[in-house]
Order: structure tokens, then C-alpha cells, then sequence
């Protein structure tokens, strides 16, 4: 094991060169709504059924006997979305008749001219046991936008669907704080490079999306084709008194479309302050902070990404019923807040990307997401180091006091019967004189 611990990122990096200069595509990125809030934060983090897609070796520190969780409705948006589906709700009319398109919709239409929208569809199924883990998600960003053009307007889209399965196992190794995981993903996509529609397009389209966004989908299955792929990962967690280090390489080996995939190489660290746990009304504080994609290329351009893109640090006050997190996401503020209703899960998050090569370039968003699902968690939650979403090696239990029983008195042996058993004590008498003897009596004549 020490020797997968110690792969030297120089050797990764010259790996990522190589597959950045044949423009490798990058693997699937699963964002759940706890990690976003914490500014992007995961390799470090999580110790919960998301350790499946973050970090494999985060199985080995689940907290709960069985987690299963079912999140059908996880849906994000950006502000532009809202200002593109105004216009196009409010001249509806004038979309579907060209001769209808007069200077105020010239004027609505400049408003948000070349402006991309986006939505987001992230739905995921997952079940996890110590140790062990299967997940499936899939990932929809849909991009939208709007275009004057020269005579009628035209809409552009581009958008991309990943649906991925993964299996995951964490291994604890022989030192009971270290962690080391694996997993494996199969892989299809649906990516759908920039397109502008044409004049019967544009019409079509603009009704769809009037009547309802999620038909952007639709579009999006109608315009692609899908490619298939498959990856394996590795990750590693060391927890110590409340400090927790983790690294993985995602895609380590990872093949989409018949392309090599760029490794990721991700480290974090986290605190989680176990002495504050023991309240009962806590379930969770922690801290945190990584550095993600150190291997990675701006997308568009092929040009490493600047560091500062590559920043994360967040924080989390859980306190059961109610969560709330926050953090800086590549230089941008996050937020979140986290309700449960029993097996019933409701999250919010606000948060910032960063889309082109340094932070502060090319910011995605800001970006609403909110989900709703179930989660169950089976088997009592354990007490002590292991509830802070940790594994600490517990305490050697030390040997009980020995207690001093009193002293026993001594009792003399009693006389035994003929049939061999002890004859009760008899209680005690006064001396009496004794009796005179008796006559003897024989099978002989007397004397």
C-alpha cells in the first residue's frame, strides 16, 4: 500500500500533458448538493454514501449501518434563465408568425442577445454499507441562448448528459486511521456540441421551451448521439484525532468514446471537532479545504488552469433536522441549507463556477439547485470517534478494578451421613451427664 500512497504527481502530470496535447475529454463530475454548499469541497469530506462518486476510501468511515438514498427531483438554474423564458413567454406570438417580429422584440431580443442559459437536471440513486457501495446518476447541463440574427431570431444550444454506475469498495488497511478505496464506473454520454437552429427550428423550439424547460432534454436526446466508457479510480483517507487528509485520482484509467480520459487528482484535508459532537443535538461540525483537478485543462482553450481555480474551502454546522453550509468555490461564494422531515431530504444551494482557465475569467452562474428525496439509514449510528463522520482508533479499554469480596468464615467439615451426604448442622445444645452404658447383648449364651 505504501507504495500506491507515494505515486509521485510528477508522473501524473507528465501523463496529463500527454492527454491534454491529444485533446483527451474530461470524465464525469458528480456535484451533490452538501459538497457544492461547502464551496466544492469533497476528498476530505465525505463519510457518507456520496464517498462512492467523491472518495471510495470514505465507504471504510460510513457512519450509519446501511444508507440508501433516492433523489428523483435535483434541478438547477441561473438567473439568465429566468430573463430568456420571460422574453420568449412574452412574445410567444411573435415567434410563431415572423411577421409578428417588430422593434420591440428587437429590443427584448438585445436585452439577452448571446447571453447562454443554463439548466440542470442531477438525478441519482444510491445505496451504501460499510465498506461498500453502488451508485447511479446522471448528470444533464443544458445551455441555451438567444441570437437577433439577421432576419429572424435563432437560438443556440449546446448541453451534454452523462449517466454513470458505479461500484465502490473502502478497504481499511493495516494502520485502523488510513483508508484505502477503489471503484469502478460504467459510463454513457450524450454530448452535444454548440448548434444553431434553423429557421423551422427556431420556431419549434421556442414553443417547446415556452410551454415547458423540461423539454430542453428532449432536445438535447434528439440533436446527439450517445458514447460509451468506462473508468476505474482510487482514493486514500487518514483520520487522526479530529484530522482528516484524503487524496484520490479519479479516472485514473477511463476510456469515453474511445478517447484516454485526463486523470483528476484531488487533494483535501477536514476538521471536525469530536468533542463538540458529543452534544446531542449535533450531529456534525466540520472544516475544510482542497485543491481539486490538479492535473486538469480549461476545456475550450486546452490551457493548464490557473491555481487559484483550483481552490476550495468550506464549512458545515449539522445539527440534524437542520443543516447550513457555506464556503468559496474557485473564488466565488457558496451557500446551502439542508431540511430533514424524517426519511424526507430537502436541500438548497447557491453557488459560482468558474468556466474558463483563472478564477474570476468566465463565471458559470450564479447557479439555484434544489433537491428533493428520500434517504434511509438503517442500523443504530455508532457513539464515540466513529459518529463525527470518522473512524478514530478507539481507546484500548483499560481492565476493571478488582473488586475485594468480603472475607468467607471458615466453617468446620460436618460429620456425613451413610448415604454419603452432609448431615445438617444440628443447632446447639447444653452438655448433658452422660448416660450409663449399656448392657451388652451378643448371639452368645450370657455369662
Amino acid at each position: 500500500m505504501r507504495s500506491i500512497r507515494l505515486i509521485p504527481a510528477s508522473a501524473i502530470a507528465l501523463l496529463a500533458v500527454v492527454f491534454g496535447s491529444l485533446a483527451a475529454p474530461n470524465g464525469p463530475q458528480y456535484d451533490d448538493l452538501r459538497s457544492m454548499g461547502m464551496g466544492g469541497t469533497t476528498v476530505a469530506v465525505t463519510t457518507d454514501r456520496t464517498a462512492i462518486f467523491h472518495n471510495p476510501a470514505g465507504l471504510g468511515m460510513l457512519k450509519d449501518a446501511v444508507q440508501i438514498s433516492v433523489r428523483p427531483a435535483v434541478v438547477g438554474f441561473d438567473r439568465q434563465l429566468f430573463s430568456d423564458l420571460k422574453i420568449l413567454m412574452r412574445n410567444k406570438n411573435a415567434f410563431s408568425n415572423v411577421n409578428d417580429i417588430d422593434t420591440n422584440v428587437m429590443k427584448d431580443l438585445d436585452k439577452i442577445d448571446g447571453q447562454w442559459a443554463l439548466l440542470q437536471y442531477m438525478p441519482e440513486i444510491t445505496m451504501a454499507k460499510k465498506n461498500l457501495g453502488f451508485g447511479v446518476y446522471s448528470v444533464m447541463p443544458f445551455n441555451a441562448r438567444l441570437e437577433s440574427g439577421h432576419f429572424i431570431p435563432k437560438l443556440g444550444f449546446k448541453g451534454q448528459r452523462d449517466l454513470v454506475f458505479t461500484w465502490a469498495v473502502g478497504i481499511p488497511l493495516k494502520n485502523k486511521n488510513n483508508f484505502f478505496g477503489i471503484s469502478l464506473a460504467y459510463l454513457q454520454r450524450t454530448p452535444l456540441d454548440e448548434r444553431i437552429t434553423s429557421y423551422s427550428e427556431t420556431f419549434s423550439y421556442a414553443n417547446d421551451l415556452g410551454n415547458n424547460m423540461l423539454s430542453a432534454f428532449g432536445i438535447l436526446d434528439n440533436l446527439a448521439v450517445i458514447q460509451h466508457g468506462a473508468a476505474f479510480s482510487v482514493g486514500f483517507m487518514h483520520n487522526l484525532k479530529g484530522f482528516r487528509i484524503g487524496w484520490d485520482v479519479k479516472d485514473l484509467f477511463a476510456v469515453v468514446g474511445g478517447k484516454m480520459v485526463i486523470p483528476r487528482l484531488d487533494l483535501g484535508c477536514a476538521y471536525y471537532f469530536p468533542k463538540i459532537e458529543k452534544v446531542k443535538i449535533i450531529r456534525n461540525i466540520i472544516i475544510s479545504a482542497e485543491a481539486s483537478n490538479l492535473i486538469g485543462f480549461e476545456d475550450r482553450t486546452g490551457r493548464y488552469e490557473q491555481f487559484p481555480k483550483k481552490l476550495h474551502a468550506g464549512a458545515e454546522i449539522d445539527l440534524k433536522y437542520l443543516a447550513l453550509r457555506g464556503g468559496i468555490n474557485q473564488g466565488y461564494p457558496t451557500f446551502g441549507v439542508g431540511v430533514a422531515f424524517g426519511p424526507l431530504k430537502i436541500d438548497y444551494v447557491y453557488y459560482t463556477s468558474e468556466g474558463g482557465y483563472y478564477a474570476g475569467q468566465l463565471p458559470v452562474g450564479p447557479m439555484h439547485v434544489f433537491s428533493l428525496g428520500f434517504e434511509i439509514n438503517a442500523g443504530k449510528r455508532r457513539t464515540g470517534p466513529e459518529t463525527s463522520s470518522v473512524n478514530e482508533e478507539p481507546a484500548k479499554a483499560e481492565p476493571a478494578p478488582a473488586v475485594e469480596e468480603p472475607p468467607v468464615e471458615e466453617i468446620p467439615p460436618t460429620p456425613e451421613t451413610n448415604e454419603g451426604t452432609t448431615a445438617p448442622e444440628a443447632p446447639a445444645q447444653e452438655p448433658q451427664a452422660p448416660a450409663p452404658a449399656p448392657t451388652e447383648q451378643g448371639t452368645g449364651t450370657a455369662e
